[in-house]
């Protein structure tokens, strides 16, 4: 009997020296040169994975707000009031203690039918510290005591422009500029020349590296002092880690699903070149002379594109952020990085094809058979593996170990992708009772899982990283609008005030028929803005006590008004050899009346509270606090703790009617609180704002946050888009490998509509796999780093979601259908390498 075995490809210790390497070298930079429609293909896809890249670096490092806004490059602001009889020599101790120091006088001008005033400062444009935090739009910086420069939303609020006249509050001045924060371009301010403001209402001193080390025992009264965090944000940190690890990833994807291929269409040449004696290392050496090549060429116009890219749509995320954004500040190390990285990928992804085709037994190469596929669990029980580690490490890695989270998320990203190439095997079994086109395609997919595995896999995390940023906007949005932590207000409330100063300011003392007209208005207001229900707030006041009614200042001169009773905390100080207790109002809890009407609002139970309760609170601890301004400092409350709100501004304190009534305290109508079924629009918060004005009422909403949806909608699209591209890439090259039985088809009589429904099939199939396991991947990875509090994951982003896992395949088939119907060119001739 006889047997006939195929050579493999010669696997000699010698390797033919320099000229071997350089005369395969040679053939490897003409087949670059020669194929560059198929190279074009993976070295876009490098440029525009590079590209993103290098934007998304620049959007990590860019986008978060620093602390800067407030301190400029300050380390401490210590804030003093107005009202310290020994301001000029306290301010002077203080700037004696800094290195160097700034300091700024300040005046609020009150905001007709706003509890949030304006900013007035004295500040100095060149200043040491704080000159980052001023820049001039328009017009020009004021010099004259008369003259004073505004922010766009002052100028908006007051109907001013440069040139005009401001008159407010007792203060008049002529309008000659307009200026912005640029590190927080939501700021409304005004900026008068230094040394102006006479009598401020506090004093700003800003300082770096204090002698004597940290500011304690200042001695002056009422004095705050707040120190600077670090710049470091390690939110950024893991940002810009995991896109280094998942653009490392993609880039290997492409270049291994573009580089088997390349490898393949050149089996034929690699077959040659072995039967004229080379060996495998020279044969690995060509195709990863070229992967090396492709990669060179990569970096350099992918980081040229990115840095572009980068530069024009600046002025598009400064809109989203809230922030001017210096073009130059990018991430210049790690752009480095990445565009070796791109270079090293490459190589590395030309390898294991380079490998495999080198291998070939020289008669399996002259045919251009392909290597038969792995069986797809060798790689999908190793994947699910490293996913769930990978997923482990993200649940329960403190949030401070910026490397592991990024090591974490890298890993179930290399898990998904393992476990991608088994899915087409799925769809080659579901497809069994298809249309032939259809079938054909399918099957074709699970024939060549070498280049569809990896399409799959490069789709899957273009549509992961697309639904991830959706999501993780999202998230944002809503911790930064409705979910219950800080701030003042949640999203999706208003709160009218009977006063001009909100919550813990002084209660207009108001008749019967005036609370009724308010009432009347509040409801108008409610109805006009469609709120869904309106919540009365009553205060707790002493009108017997000396803190008890006073004159009030300002626009509330001469009007009787009342002080409310708060929780605050004594702190012990020293003036002057005098010793005595502060109160400082940072640190008040405002206090409502318990009434059913609010437990009812809240979802509180009546008998769930025991009669002789004192106070409800969702604050865990009262302990510390005492009553003022009464200075019931013996009474010692029974406390009932709750799930009221935690906002500051929201009745998260309630006084019962029969602690009222051991404290001799009297109940005050002093705000509505006006809830909505989603959050508060703009305009609902301008209508409010003019309503409320002409009644008389002072509104307070949340400060307004950045609409990040078109940022979703953006990043929905790119993610659209750079799957399509590498679908097109993966199309092509595929249909490509299939050409001899497209022409077989063809010349049985195939119709056009056959071969169209095969590359539409290709394309779809391809683009409905990667949409559902980037999409599952996305999800599984948000819920593992958001397990503690899911509820900012809801709701979920549908539209984003549908248009990915529905709208990508059908795009797909669509442009498939389009571009699948030419006819080969020839029927029988087949290219020689």
């Amino acid at each position: 009997m006889t047997h006939v075995s195929e050579a493999r490809l010669s696997r000699s210790a010698s390797t033919g020296g320099l000229p071997a390497r350089r005369a395969v070298a040679r053939w490897a930079w003409r087949m670059f040169r020669r194929e560059w429609r198929q190279q074009g293909l993976v070295l876009s896809l490098l440029v525009v994975v590079l590209a993103a890249t290098v934007v998304g670096l620049g959007l990590a490092a860019n986008a978060s707000a620093s602390s800067d806004a407030r301190f400029g490059s300050a380390d401490y602001l210590v804030i003093i009031p107005g009202s310290d009889p020994s301001l000029g020599a306290d301010v002077a101790k203080l700037t004696g203690r800094f290195g160097t120091a700034e300091v700024i006088h300040h005046l609020s001008i009150p905001v007709p039918g706003s509890v949030t005033p304006i900013d007035v400062r004295d500040q100095d444009p060149s200043g040491p510290l704080m000159s980052a935090t001023l820049r001039l739009v328009g017009g020009r910086y004021p010099s004259g005591a008369d003259e004073i420069a505004v922010t766009d939303g002052v100028a908006g609020t007051f109907g001013l422009a440069v040139g005009g006249q401001w008159s407010v509050d007792g203060h008049s001045w002529r309008v000659v500029g307009i200026v912005e924060n640029p590190l927080d371009l939501l700021e409304d301010l005004a900026v008068v020349a230094p040394g102006t403001i006479a009598s401020p209402q506090t004093v700003s001193v800003l300082g770096v590296a204090p002698s004597g080390g940290d500011l304690y025992g200042l001695g002056i009264d009422g004095a705050q002092v707040s120190l600077k965090t670090a710049h470091q944000n390690v939110q950024a940190a893991v940002v810009v880690l995991v896109l280094a690890v998942i653009g490392s990833i993609f880039v290997g994807l492409v270049a291994v699903a573009g580089f088997s291929v390349i490898a393949q269409r050149r089996l034929r040449g690699v077959g040659l070149l072995g039967a004229l004696g080379a060996t495998t290392r020279n044969l690995r050496l060509a195709l990863l002379v070229n992967g090396a090549l492709v990669g060179a060429a990569g970096a350099v116009i992918g980081a040229a594109v990115g840095v572009g890219a980068w530069f024009v749509a600046v002025p598009a995320i400064e809109r989203v952020v809230n922030h001017r954004i210096d073009p130059l500040n990018q991430s210049w190390l790690a752009i480095a990085g990445a565009m070796i990285l791109a270079v090293v990928t490459s190589v590395l992804g030309s390898w294991w094809p380079a490998r495999s085709a080198s291998r070939t037994p020289i008669v399996s190469a002259l045919a251009t058979r392909p290597a038969p596929p792995r069986a797809p669990h060798l790689r999908a029980l190793p994947g699910a593996i490293v996913a769930m580690g990978g997923l482990a490490t993200v649940a329960f890695v403190p949030s401070n170990r910026p490397v592991f989270l990024a090591l974490g998320i890298g890993a179930t990203v290399v898990g998904m992708l393992l476990i991608a190439p088994g899915t087409t095997s799925l769809l080659a079994a579901a497809g069994a009772r298809a249309p032939v086109a259809v079938r054909l395609a399918v099957r074709d997919l699970d024939r060549y899982r070498a280049r569809s595995g990896g399409a799959v896999a490069a789709v899957s995390l273009a549509v992961g990283i697309a639904v991830a940023i959706s999501g993780v906007a999202g998230a944002a949005q809503v911790a930064a609008n409705s979910t219950v932590g800080g701030g003042n207000l949640p999203g999706n409330e208003i709160v009218l005030w009977l006063g001009s100063n909100g919550a813990g300011g002084p209660i207009p003392a108001v008749g019967a028929e005036s609370l009724l007209a308010a009432q009347s208005a509040v409801d108008d207001i409610a109805r006009s803005v469609g709120a869904r229900s309106t919540l009365a707030l009553d205060a707790a006041v002493d009108t017997k006590g000396n803190g008890g009614t006073h004159v009030g200042d300002g626009a509330t001169a001469g009007t009787p008004t009342y002080d409310p009773v708060e929780l605050g905390i004594p702190r012990a100080v020293s003036e002057g050899g005098h010793t005595g207790t502060a109160f400082y109002g940072n640190e008040s809890v405002h206090v409502y009346l318990l009434t059913p009407e609010v437990l009812a609002h809240y979802g509180i139970s009546q008998s769930s509270i025991p009669a002789n309760t004192d106070l409800v609170t969702s604050h865990a601890n009262l302990d510390a606090y005492e009553m003022i301004p009464i200075r019931a400092s013996d009474w010692v409350p029974v406390v009932q703790r709750s799930d009221l709100p935690t906002y500051s501004s929201d009745p998260t304190t309630l006084i019962t009617p029969k602690a009222m009534g051991d404290l001799g305290l009297t109940a005050v109508p002093t705000g509505w609180l006006l809830d909505f079924d989603g959050n508060v629009t703009a305009a609902q918060k301008a209508k409010a704002r003019v309503l409320a004005l002409q009644a008389g009422l002072s509104v307070e909403t949340r400060p307004t946050q950045a609409d990040l949806a078109p940022l979703r909608l953006a990043v929905t699209a790119g993610g659209i888009a750079l799957a399509l591209a590498v679908l097109a890439m993966t199309v092509g090259l595929i249909r490509s490998e299939t050409a001899p039985d497209l022409s077989t088809l063809a010349a049985t009589g195939a119709s056009s509509g056959v071969r169209r429904t095969i590359t539409a099939a290709t394309a779809g199939s391809l683009g409905l796999l990667g949409g559902l396991l980037g999409t599952a991947g996305a999800y599984i990875t948000l819920v593992a780093w958001y397990r503690r509090d899911l509820s900012v994951l809801n709701p979920a982003p549908i539209s984003a979601i549908l248009a990915l896992v529905v709208g990508l395949p059908v795009v797909a088939w669509a442009v498939g259908w389009l571009l699948g119907g030419k006819e080969p060119r020839s029927l029988a001739r087949r290219r020689l390498e």
